[in-house]
């Protein structure tokens, strides 16, 4: 009886779930529709006479395979070197993906983006907390994953390269221009 009217609600949550998902679905592509006619219009639009580059789309697909295979290894008994050295490789092809992509189009804008120095200063401390955070992480001095038999009695691990990770995207709030 219990199992019954836990399954007509479940059936009757997830159907209502499924109907406002689907409202929002519709009409948030309907309005995106009418943003791109409205810019279309305006002339903010492309008209590209070359078809999909198969080199972006090999790019990014050797570099997915590059990361998932340091994934991988990582997870068994490799040495932690290449691992590493994969996800640098991954990572260097999306970046020259990305840089010769956004090279190949047309891009009108009403304000250059000015480096200032500040912005170097910041580029460079996530630069260098990227590779501390790398060091730690290929040291093993990082313990991710800790257990103990009494969770209450023992302090909470806290992972040195989680919490450098989440403390990175405050770097260039450090300086007094931001965008």
């Amino acid at each position: 009886m219990y199992m019954q009217g836990l399954a007509n609600f479940l059936d009757d949550f997830l159907g209502g779930l499924i109907l406002i998902s689907y409202a929002l679905l519709v009409g948030s592509l309907e309005d995106a529709l009418l943003l791109s006619e409205s810019m279309a219009a305006r002339g903010f639009h492309f008209h590209s006479e070359q078809k999909q580059n198969h080199m972006v789309l090999i790019g990014l697909t050797s570099a997915l395979f590059s990361v998932f295979s340091g994934w991988l290894l990582r997870l068994f008994d490799y040495p932690v070197w290449i691992s590493l050295l994969l996800y640098a490789v991954g990572g260097a092809l999306v970046a020259a993906v990305l840089a010769a992509a956004g090279r190949a189009q047309n891009v009108s804008s009403l304000h250059k983006p000015v480096w200032r120095r500040q912005d170097r200063f910041a580029l460079a401390l996530l630069g260098a907390a990227d590779l501390f955070l790398i060091r730690v992480m290929a040291s093993g001095l990082d313990v991710a994953f800790s257990y103990s038999t009494y969770p209450r009695l023992a302090p909470p691990a806290v992972s040195l390269v989680g919490l450098g990770l989440s403390l990175m995207p405050g770097i260039p709030l450090l300086f007094k221009h931001h965008d």
